[in-house]
């Protein structure tokens, strides 16, 4: 996880403590529907393009940059889907650093022509996965509890 400025100075006053922080996440397309899954250098669990806001940017500038940062990608047609928050946003990384994310959800495509690469800082791995495997796919929490509310995915603990 690349920490920011701001977060680090937080971070010197609050340690490894609870933070509400900001965030924007993409649900990356392409044409055949298939969507983006990411791997986190820092967790091996599956998840979604995306990251923190940073001070003085706005969600759509979050998404495009980290979007762009992350996997190479310029997408288009974004729209906003949905925001999220709350306990079941809660992510503990391998540091100790706790955050609940309130997170602006939009959906996106990529450009025909382009293919995404795993920038190797904050990602090690990508893939496509058609919708109706998602399940298939070990989620981190964050991951998982945003794909239920979309509908997307079933809860671990619901009948498929």
């Amino acid at each position: 996880m690349v920490t920011s400025d701001y977060v680090r100075r937080l971070r010197s006053h609050v340690g490894r403590d609870w933070l509400l922080l900001p965030s924007a996440v993409a649900l990356v397309e392409r044409n055949s529907g298939e969507l983006l899954l990411v791997r986190q250098v820092d967790m091996m669990d599956w998840s979604l393009p995306g990251g923190a806001i940073e001070f003085g940017e706005t969600p759509m500038q979050a998404l495009v940059r980290e979007v762009a940062e992350e996997t190479g990608l310029d997408i288009v047609d974004v729209e906003l889907a949905t925001v999220v928050g709350g306990p079941r946003y809660r992510v503990v990384y391998a540091n100790g650093d706790q955050v609940e994310y309130t997170s602006a959800i939009y959906r996106g495509r990529c450009r025909a022509d382009q293919e995404p690469v795993a920038d190797g800082v904050e990602l090690v791995e990508l893939c496509w996965c058609q919708p109706e495997r998602l399940g298939e796919y070990q989620m981190i929490p964050y991951a998982h509890n945003l794909l239920v509310d979309l509908g997307l995915l079933v809860a671990k603990d619901e009948p498929a």
